[in-house]
């Protein structure tokens, strides 16, 4: 709603031309407010063409929009965005445009887009899938003819245009992807929409919607490199310490916070309050957590596979609030070459061990204080990625010498931090890596005749 404002002529009060026009003519305008968040050197934001006011080429339609210094395009044929870029020698990578489609631009300072004009006819659009690949994206105008509540947001338009298997927005304000895909359990991440509203969205097979239109497609277009990656959403399934599940139809969603990361690169992360993120609970009661993967600077790609932190809190209104419990979990799925969701920790409830089990939230601080430890265990340090201390937690079922060593990736030992007699219990240490260089370490606990190892990775 914040991104786009559409003038209730369109729906309500159409006016005619002056006398001179035929009876018939009518005109209204769509006006775009175009964000550049102070975080961000510039701005994308989606944006339509719903008349026909000849900005036919991609450098026209920069040129009448204030601060523009980019259009991009999205060639459904080869699956790529096409990029025209304002620079010091003018416009380069010229293509065509046309009225009823959409285009991501990008601008150096918050303005307006206003487009207006005679309102006719739009042809409708063949929405490709390549042979090449399984499914295919393609942008779309919210059209005027799908008005009203039955096509107000993501599910009901997705519904609407066959093969269709996710909607995808661009949030401006954050800068990112948000999809709705259709998936086992319904349509997630369900948002509203609204007619004049740019949208990208993803079709199994070629599809013609609504009805047939010709091919718009010019020579001049070639594939760049996506601004990032394709749009995809992955969840992880997550239930309370009495193994029930959480109910996300409200904040603040069981005092669950969450982080999401391609495991190989847990620099890049997301979390619960980036774009596209979003709690979900499905009718039958799955309760997710759920990143956008097309949202992270370097583009997802297909075998990666993804972690993440989900951590509960004591009580949320704190303004610093402590952690009762907190784990890293890696989805053993790998992603393959499809936009659909991933639902990790669904194994069970999918019949697919690729997936792995829900993550169960329980309160190890709680048992600690009653229980001694039912077997010897190593846990993943915390927080990980760190920078320069963090926390290992260890549980001993008894007692007996611990030795507990950290390695660099070459196996050269570079720290002991225990080495001695301890008590059966739940223990921790502490380890501060300030004189280390910045990379991944290993650390490995012996005692009782067995050896744990857990790899952690230290960030500067």
């Amino acid at each position: 709603m914040k991104q786009i404002i559409v003038s209730l002529m369109l729906i309500i009060s159409m006016f005619a031309f002056a006398a001179e026009s035929a009876p018939s003519a009518t005109v209204g305008y769509v006006k775009y407010t175009l964000e550049k968040p102070v975080a961000f050197a510039t701005g994308l934001n989606m944006i339509a063409l719903p008349f026909d006011e000849s900005l036919t080429t991609s450098q026209i339609l920069g040129v009448a929009i204030t601060n523009c210094t980019q259009v991009n395009g999205y060639d459904a044929t080869s699956q790529g965005w096409v990029a025209s870029t304002k620079g010091p020698f003018g416009w380069d990578n010229v293509f065509a445009t046309s009225y009823g489609n959409s285009y991501l631009i990008d601008v150096t300072a918050a303005s307006e887009f206003i487009s207006n004009g005679l309102l006719i006819s739009h042809p409708a659009y063949s929405l490709l899938k390549p042979v090449a690949k399984t499914t295919g994206l393609n942008l779309i105008m919210h059209p005027f003819t799908k008005s009203g509540t039955a096509f107000d947001t993501s599910q009901e338009l997705g519904i609407d245009i066959t093969n269709c298997t996710q909607v995808n927005r661009y949030d401006a304000t954050n800068q990112g992807w948000v999809a709705s895909t259709k998936g086992p359990f319904g349509w997630d991440n369900v948002f509203a929409t609204e007619i004049g509203k740019g949208l990208h969205v993803n079709v199994t097979a070629d599809t013609t919607w609504p009805v047939a239109k010709a091919a718009v497609e010019t020579d001049e277009i070639a594939t760049v490199e996506t601004p990032k990656g394709i749009s995809r959403n992955v969840m992880y399934l997550v239930k309370t310490a009495a193994d029930a599940y959480y109910d996300f139809s409200a904040s603040p969603y069981g005092n669950i916070t969450y982080r999401g990361w391609i495991t190989t690169r847990p620099g890049e992360v997301l979390d619960e309050t980036s774009a596209g993120s979003f709690y979900e609970t499905f009718g039958v009661g799955y309760s997710f957590v759920a990143i956008n993967i097309g949202n992270f600077a370097t583009p997802w790609a297909v075998g990666d596979q993804v972690t993440f932190r989900i951590q509960q809190v004591d009580d949320i209104a704190l303004p610093l609030p402590t952690p009762v419990f907190d784990e890293w979990i890696t989805i053993p799925q790998t992603l393959d070459g499809t936009v659909n969701s991933v639902y990790g920790g669904a194994g069970t409830i999918l019949a697919d061990p690729t997936l792995g089990d829900p993550l169960l939230m329980t309160t190890p601080s709680s048992i600690e204080d009653n229980t001694l430890p039912l077997e010897t265990k190593l846990h993943q340090n915390y927080p990980n990625p760190f920078n320069p201390t963090t926390t290992i937690k260890f549980d001993l079922a008894s007692a007996g010498k611990v030795q507990l060593n950290v390695y660099n990736y070459t196996g050269q030992l570079v720290k002991t931090l225990v080495n001695g007699e301890m008590k059966a219990g739940f223990q921790s240490v502490n380890f501060d890596a300030s004189s280390l260089s910045a990379g991944v370490y290993y650390y490995t606990m012996q005692t009782a005749g067995k050896s744990m190892t857990q790899k952690m990775v230290l960030i500067k």
